[in-house]
């Protein structure tokens, strides 16, 4: 029994770093596409629609979405939207909910995903389009699905507009949430106002932009780690450092620059000075700079003491 729960923890856990590791593919794509058209002040047809195929891609993969379909399905089905007058047996209240479930969902997916591209080429706001979307989606929803209800059933199907303000209300509330969720990561005005400023926070994609711990040189690559995750840029140490303000943080060895905020303790190890961050790592610091990392710790615990 042990047995069989810890692999399905670790089946569990495999399933999530992949899920993960694709998202992060194909946010790497939406970031490439977005660049381009902040870049170039307009986007290919082509770059539009893989910026909209990414985009819902990403939204599949994340536990979030499905987390609020679930939601969605179970409000369906407590209420009893979508089912035709007169149907109690479970197995066509069931079927009716399964049919209304995946046919607007498509219908949804489709012209989300034909929506999505304005964006880039008009530079209209995410809000207007989602807002587009959901009444566009729930009056074609509202127009097809009492038609498959009634050809799947002899049971007398709701009107139009008893279909549409349901699914108005659940599609919207659908488009508000992924919206809240991604709006950071998929939206040209914000990434371009991001990547207007000269600070080393504005290499870093959507996902992981946070304040930034420590820069460490790796070959011909620096590797960021912020409060949201680790990203390698190629850059040269000496570039990225002077993209931090002089007062965030010190260079501490010729290989790495950690923040004030993240340093937590120096020890001395024989001839060999390391420093301790608050998450638990452990950082080599040449002698050069001991005295200067140990008074900067010094000063924040007088300034905590008092």
């Amino acid at each position: 029994m042990q047995y069989s729960k810890r692999a399905f923890h670790d089946t569990l856990a495999r399933f999530r770093k992949n899920a993960i590791f694709r998202a992060e593919g194909f946010q790497r794509e939406v970031e490439r596409v977005l660049d381009t058209t902040a870049q170039n002040k307009r986007v290919s047809l082509k770059d539009a629609f893989s910026y909209s195929r990414s985009i819902m891609t990403c939204s599949m993969l994340r536990v979030e979405t499905h987390a609020v379909s679930f939601v969605i399905l179970i409000i369906a089905i407590g209420t009893g939207i979508f089912i035709p007058y007169g149907a109690t047996d479970i197995l066509t209240r069931i079927s009716v909910i399964a049919v209304a479930m995946l046919t607007g969902t498509s219908f949804s997916a489709l012209i989300l995903y034909l929506l999505l591209p304005i964006h880039l080429v008009k530079n209209i706001s995410l809000w207007s389009i989602a807002a587009f979307h959901t009444f566009l989606a729930a009056t074609v929803f509202s127009l097809i699905e009492p038609e498959i209800i009634r050809y799947l059933h002899p049971y007398p199907v709701p009107t139009r507009l008893e279909v549409f303000v349901p699914f108005l209300l659940l599609n919207g509330l659908v488009d508000v949430f992924i919206l809240w969720l991604f709006k950071s990561q998929i939206c040209l005005r914000t990434y371009t106002k991001r990547h207007k400023t000269q600070s080393i926070k504005a290499l870093l994609p959507a996902q992981k932009y946070s304040e930034i711990w420590v820069i460490s040189a790796a070959d011909h690559y620096v590797e960021i780690i912020s409060e949201q995750g680790r990203h390698m840029h190629r850059m040269t140490m000496k570039s990225a450092v002077a993209k931090t303000d002089e007062g965030e943080g010190l260079r501490v060895h010729r290989s790495h620059w950690v923040a004030h905020r993240a340093m937590f303790t120096l020890s001395k190890e024989g001839e060999r000075y390391f420093l301790t961050l608050r998450n638990g790592e452990r950082l080599p610091v040449s002698p050069k700079m001991a005295p200067e990392v140990q008074a900067y710790l010094d000063k924040g615990q007088l300034l905590a003491a008092q």
